[in-house]
C-alpha cells in the first residue's frame, strides 16, 4: 500500500511541475484541481475560461487522462 501511495505522489509531482512549466500558474490549478477530484475549483477556472480540456499536459495528455487515472468520475463527466 505505501509503495503505490509513493508512486501516485510521484505522478502528481511530476504533473504539477508538467503543468506549471507548460500552463503556467492558472494551468497548474487546473490540473491539481482534476488530480484531486476537485469539482468546484475545477469548473469554476473553466467557466472563467482559465482552463482548457484539450491542452495537452506532460507527455502529451489531456487533464481527463489524470481524471480517469485518479478514479474520479464526477469530473471525468465535468471535463466531457
Amino acid at each position: 500500500m505505501r509503495k503505490m501511495n509513493i508512486q501516485k505522489l510521484f505522478v502528481v509531482t511530476i504533473i504539477f511541475i508538467s503543468a506549471t512549466l507548460f500552463t503556467g500558474c492558472t494551468g497548474m490549478k487546473f490540473t491539481s484541481a482534476v488530480s484531486k477530484g476537485d469539482t468546484t475549483t475545477a469548473q469554476s477556472l473553466l467557466e472563467q475560461g482559465e482552463a482548457d480540456v484539450n491542452k495537452e499536459l506532460s507527455f502529451g495528455k489531456t487533464p481527463i487522462f489524470y481524471a480517469l487515472d485518479n478514479n474520479h468520475d464526477d469530473m471525468v463527466r465535468l471535463l466531457l
